[in-house]
């Protein structure tokens, strides 16, 4: 069986290896795309292709879609990028379910208030360096960038190194997700804070 770029051949997992964010070869950590907060908790079997280019699949597993990709320091800083993939996830949902244009039109507008486009697109691409291993060969600066922020962000954090800034609270329960799935605005906006963006959408 061979392996493709973006394919995961089927078969067991190794739990050490190459860390697809900062390619050491570390006991690795289960990393769920999605996360599985963002309705990734069913069965699901991986998948791969035969010699002759027929597709196979493994054995289903429970607990939603994941590969051992991640180290432990790698997943530390990723995870509070996969809170802010699951409130957009949890809020699409919830749009699509409770509009009233549900089934009589092709799309769906909407907005968002204070959401944080850059930590959703590190979870997304994050969860693209666990499904394609070798992005951090053929894409290194991409990768990096994902891992420490880009350029313009890494300068500002090292300028304000020396303040302290308060912590913006995130909720972490389902019920706290789903409550905020149509503005996020119960989340506090301190002066000092991360910025946040308006959005506006087609589903």
């Amino acid at each position: 069986m061979t392996q493709q770029e973006g394919f995961r051949p089927a078969g067991r997992q190794s739990k050490r290896g190459r860390c697809t964010l900062c390619g050491n070869v570390r006991t690795l950590t289960k990393a769920h795309v999605p996360p599985k907060a963002a309705f990734n908790q069913g069965n699901f079997a991986w998948g791969g292709t035969t010699s002759d280019n027929r597709l196979t699949y493994g054995r289903a597993q429970l607990g939603g879609a994941s590969r051992y990709a991640h180290c432990n320091a790698c997943r530390a800083i990723t995870s509070p990028w996969d809170d802010e993939y699951i409130r957009w996830a949890h809020c699409f949902a919830g749009h699509l379910v409770r509009s009233p244009l549900k089934g009589l039109r092709a799309q769906i507008a909407g907005e968002l208030d204070g959401v944080r486009p850059g930590r959703f697109i590190r979870a997304a691409l994050a969860g693209m360096t666990a499904l394609t291993p070798s992005l951090i060969d053929s894409h290194p600066d991409l990768v990096r960038t994902v891992r420490e922020g880009c350029r313009l962000c890494r300068r500002k954090r090292s300028d304000s190194s020396s303040q302290s800034r308060p912590t913006e609270a995130v909720p972490t329960s389902k019920a706290a997700l789903m409550r905020s799935q149509s503005t996020w605005r119960e989340t506090s906006k301190a002066e000092n804070g991360p910025r946040r963006h308006g959005l506006r959408y087609l589903l």
